[in-house]
């Protein structure tokens, strides 16, 4: 036989659901060694692509009935005039602000594109989505700090 031959059945949605699943969790992980109240304290999701009613919702888990899960909000605009070269400093300036937010308790990390009004949208671009939440996540692990929060783009 000169060729490779698979027998093993492809991969079942239905009965391997949790290798299938998009489902995730945002706030703050605790160990998975020590089981407690705490480690359960997250905000689960069906799917990781969400909606401005999500967003509503999870913007309602911040109010102390629902949770008190702290949040806060990152602009991923930077300025025109910064040219090309500033797209770095920018990069730069919101995983410093990750860090600061995460080490003063923030355990659901929103990185927004949305500008304040038109002359912010006409002075300012953003950082590409998957760029700025690469850069947050691994800044977040060389500071010990990931698994603290949660991270939404």
């Amino acid at each position: 036989q000169r060729f490779a031959q698979v027998t093993n059945p492809p991969i079942d949605p239905l009965r391997e659901g949790v290798v299938m699943s998009v489902a995730m969790t945002l706030g703050k992980k605790e160990s998975i060694y020590k089981v407690s109240e705490k480690g359960a304290r997250l905000i689960h999701l069906e799917s990781p692509v969400l909606n401005s009613n999500e967003m509503d919702r999870i913007a309602s888990f911040a109010e102390p009935e629902n949770g008190g899960f702290e949040q806060g909000t990152i602009s991923t605009r930077y300025s025109l005039a910064d040219g090309p070269d500033g797209i770095k400093d920018a990069i730069e300036a919101i995983c410093d602000k990750a860090v600061e937010d995460v080490r003063n308790g923030v355990e659901v990390l929103i990185l927004s594109d949305k500008s304040a009004d038109q002359a912010e949208l006409d002075g300012t671009t953003y950082i590409p989505p998957m760029i700025a939440v690469g850069a947050v996540h691994h800044r977040l692990i060389d500071e010990g700090l990931r698994m603290d929060t949660g991270i939404v783009i």
